[in-house]
């Protein structure tokens, strides 16, 4: 087996992307969380404009470690004209109304 058919192996075994079965419950949990982050968005009157996958998975790049939680890296993007003018308001929604329920 020549040195590019062991790397091409190698990558095989550590690759991830959204659609891997080893990624199913962690894309079931980040599509949960994902709706309850532009629910309580709406209902504070931030309204999310677009959310997408960023980091390693966002550039497919993304690698499964053994007995580790998967790291997603998830960007919200509100609309700029009804954000408001303090940027912790945001954050503590979330920490109010949606981690706290994440973690239930």
């Amino acid at each position: 087996m020549s040195v590019q058919q062991r790397f091409l192996k190698f990558h095989d075994a550590i690759k991830l992307s959204r659609e891997d079965d080893a990624y199913k419950k962690a894309r079931e949990k980040d599509d949960s969380v994902t709706a309850d982050v532009k629910t309580a968005f709406r209902e504070a009157g931030y309204p999310v404009i677009d959310n997408f996958i960023q980091g390693s998975l966002g550039t497919h790049t993304g690698v499964k470690r053994k007995g580790e939680d998967f790291d997603i890296d998830r960007a919200v993007v509100i609309d700029t004209e009804k954000a408001p003018d303090d940027p912790v308001k945001p954050k503590i929604v979330i920490c109010d109304d949606v981690l706290e329920k994440a973690w239930l």
